[in-house]
């Protein structure tokens, strides 16, 4: 059942992809989006109602120093990473696409502003109502698939609730599979000189491939594991907390000191000011490699 709905998942992924940027990937944005949006509020206005629901609100901004660890600091890097997709070529992909009037640095500040309301309200749709019926915030994966599930069988009306919560983590999920997938084909189509549609098969073949472990890594491999870790949750630990920071500071440094005379003229709102364009060449090229390799080297350690 998991591998067909990874079939089915990756279809979907492949059919938005294969029309492009405008007429696949950006229309699909412009309706999901808005509507995961939608989602999200009905959710977390139905949790916050629930009694006892603020204690999840305290439990998710109240700061507790006592927990914080290096790990924790790594978790929250790849996290990060991952979530913005720095270090895997989204941004450059779509950054190819851009047009030349666009204001960058005002472009990033509303993709970073965003991005965090939008983690802070997934934070919101859940926690209240996980404290409300008295669920373990800390249950992973578990929180969505099990926790969750349990939660709306609680609720009034919680088969609709049920069923608009898998709907946004489907339009989530399909967003970011998308933005992901647009990397590869771009480079085949500008590259390779391959069509679109024989573009994104190839690449879904190999995706395919690659997730049917990670998917059979809930079921019939789930006890099949490796430094203790399943198929899936190595991978999502290769992925986030290794490949994404190490990507993102090889992307720092070729920036800033192999490809600098290209990058910064792009900045048409700082490029008349020198100071500002060597203070940006030093954070790109020495602040932020150095500030990721630090905590990345002390999370692995501790």
């Amino acid at each position: 059942m998991a591998v067909c709905a990874q079939v089915g998942f990756l279809a979907l992924v492949g059919f938005v992809v294969a029309f492009g940027i405008r007429g696949g990937i950006e229309l699909c944005s412009k309706i999901l989006m808005p509507l995961l949006f939608i989602f999200m509020c009905i959710l977390i206005v139905t949790g916050l109602c629930q009694p006892g629901a603020w204690k999840g609100v305290e439990y998710l901004f109240m700061p507790d120093f006592s927990k914080f660890s290096w790990k924790a600091l790594l978790d929250a890097m790849g996290l990060v990473f991952f979530s913005y997709s720095v270090g895997a070529g989204c941004m450059v992909t779509y950054g190819a696409y851009i047009d030349k009037k666009t204001d960058l640095i005002s472009s990033t500040f509303w993709i970073v502003t965003l991005s965090l309301l939008i983690s802070l309200m997934a934070g919101l749709m859940i926690l209240p109502s996980n404290f409300a019926f008295g669920m373990d915030p800390a249950a992973g994966p578990g929180l969505t698939f099990i926790t969750m599930p349990a939660i709306f069988s609680m609720l009034p009306a919680g088969q609709f609730f049920a069923i608009v919560f898998f709907c946004c983590l489907v339009v989530a999920a399909l967003t970011s599979a998308v933005s992901m997938l647009e990397i590869d084909i771009t480079w085949m189509v500008q590259e390779l000189k391959l069509s679109r549609p024989v573009a994104v098969a190839v690449c879904l073949i190999f995706m395919l491939i690659l997730s049917v472990p990670c998917a059979l890594s809930f079921g019939v491999l789930a006890d099949v594991k490796f430094f203790g870790k399943t198929v899936f949750d190595l991978a999502d630990f290769l992925v986030s907390n290794l490949g994404l920071p190490i990507g993102g500071i090889i992307a720092c440094m070729l920036c800033a000191w192999t490809a600098w005379d290209r990058v910064h003229t792009e900045w048409t709102t700082i490029a008349a000011y020198p100071t500002r364009v060597k203070i940006m060449r030093l954070i790109i090229g020495v602040f932020c490699p150095a500030l990721v390799l630090a905590v990345l080297i002390s999370g692995l350690i501790n």
